[in-house]
């Protein structure tokens, strides 16, 4: 809870009339509710976890009542009044600009919209104006790091090698079903694609062939990972918010235990992603050193 707003989305000081007060804004209609001025759409395991928390404690930030709302890729049928029910109410909008003179924005974080296929027009249908904020990590370590987490939890029966070179025969087809129905979930799409994760530019791609280049931040991890401040700067201009200090800046935050990534596995990744790499260099017009290994 952020202080002076209470979690359904309404100050402290409405909070303290009574339990009546609570039940209303608790019971309050979607179209009382914002839709997002930001989204946080990927990528996963790549730090999303740890900049959700940094925006939500920006007192112009209402984050949706749960990260991973979902709504545009698992929940799209589900409609807008359902989605709106996830943010702070319009009056918590009214009365923070008020009180401050400044904006609020809501926001909300799923990091499986920017891998799958049909997010990026759903997302351009109901909110052509929303700021998109992305981040990239180096793709051998984010794939590594990804079969890393389906062991823990269970989901992958499959050692690293056997895995990626299963992967194409596990999401065959699989991008095809999801753009024809929009009720379709494909559990190899988003539990096994390792290394079709980290084809970044394929995906920013279809982003950018819907919305413009203003409205698409793209970092890369280990600058939140090694400079957050600097990083939140960058973030808290783009949205247009005050910038706010802090000496805390936790990281890793949904990290799980680690060891080293086969070597032969590491190489014959890496020169997968190689010409990929220099594919999103030359899109973002910016080199990070994954190629230089």
């Amino acid at each position: 809870m952020r202080s002076g707003i209470h979690r359904y989305g309404i100050p402290i000081a409405v909070r303290r009339r009574g339990f009546a007060a609570i039940r209303a804004a608790r019971d309050l209609g979607p179209q009382g509710r914002m839709l997002p001025d930001f989204l946080l759409i990927g990528g996963q395991r790549c730090g999303s976890t740890s900049l959700h928390r940094y925006l939500s404690r920006h007192p112009a930030v209402g984050m949706a009542f749960r990260k991973e709302v979902s709504f545009f890729d698992a929940n799209w049928t589900r409609g807008e009044r359902w989605y709106r029910a996830h943010f702070p109410s319009a009056l918590s909008r009214q009365l923070t600009q008020r009180r401050s003179g400044g904006a609020f924005m809501a926001g909300e974080a799923t990091p499986y919209y920017v891998f799958h296929p049909a997010v990026p027009a759903r997302v351009r249908q109901l909110l052509p104006d929303v700021r998109l904020i992305v981040l990239l990590r180096e793709p051998v370590a984010r794939a590594w790091s990804g079969w890393q987490l389906q062991r823990e939890l269970g989901t992958e029966p499959l050692t690293f090698e056997e895995a990626i070179t299963a992967e194409p025969r596990r999401l065959e087809g699989e991008e095809r079903r999801l753009l024809d129905d929009p009720a379709y979930r494909s559990r190899a799409h988003r539990h096994y694609s390792y290394v079709a994760r980290g084809m970044y530019a394929e995906q920013l791609d279809r982003w950018l062939q819907l919305f413009s280049r203003d409205q698409l931040l793209v970092l890369e991890s280990s600058d939140l990972f090694l400079r957050p401040a600097q990083t939140m700067t960058r973030v808290h201009d783009f949205l247009g918010l005050d910038d706010e200090p802090s000496e805390s800046f936790p990281v890793a935050q949904n990290a799980i235990s680690r060891s080293r990534i086969p070597p032969a596995a590491a190489e014959r990744l890496r020169e997968r992603f190689r010409e990929p790499n220099e594919r999103l260099f030359s899109m973002l017009g910016q080199r990070w050193a994954w190629n230089d290994a």
